[in-house]
């Protein structure tokens, strides 16, 4: 886990549950179907974003992994299974930033198809400051 020295840990609030899907599936469908010893990185950092023309400081949150990637994670998905936590939180987020107006919260990018070395998965959470809280201390 790395912390962007911007960022005091005990101050800052997100939405509950919004990091631990993404996790889970790193691990289930990632790293777990390498055969390898797994890493996942889990990264903040402030980001200044320009939303409708007016700059704003995100949250930015990334979730990455050195599993098999998505490609090849949905070869070994069962027809029968509906994951339900991703989407749940994508919905979420989804309608927050539909009614602040805002961009995609969420970005998926296989990292196996970056390059001959490359492998795993990468989700970027995108949180502007009206979906997190800094807590005065």
């Amino acid at each position: 886990i790395s912390i962007g020295s911007s960022i005091n840990p005990e101050a800052l609030l997100i939405p509950n549950m919004i990091i631990q899907p993404f996790v889970e599936n790193s691990l289930w469908h990632g790293v777990l179907n390498s055969g390898r010893a797994g890493l996942i990185f889990i990264s903040f950092s402030f980001e200044a974003v320009e939303i409708n023309g007016v700059t704003s400081k995100c949250l930015l949150i990334k979730v990455t992994d050195n599993g098999i990637g998505i490609i090849a994670a949905k070869k070994f998905k069962k027809d029968d299974h509906i994951s339900k936590g991703i989407l749940i939180i994508e919905e979420r987020l989804k309608l927050l930033s539909a009614k602040l107006n805002l961009p995609k919260p969420i970005i998926f990018e296989d990292l196996s198809g970056s390059g001959s070395t490359s492998e795993g998965t990468e989700v970027m959470i995108s949180l502007p400051t009206p979906l997190y809280k800094i807590i005065p201390l």
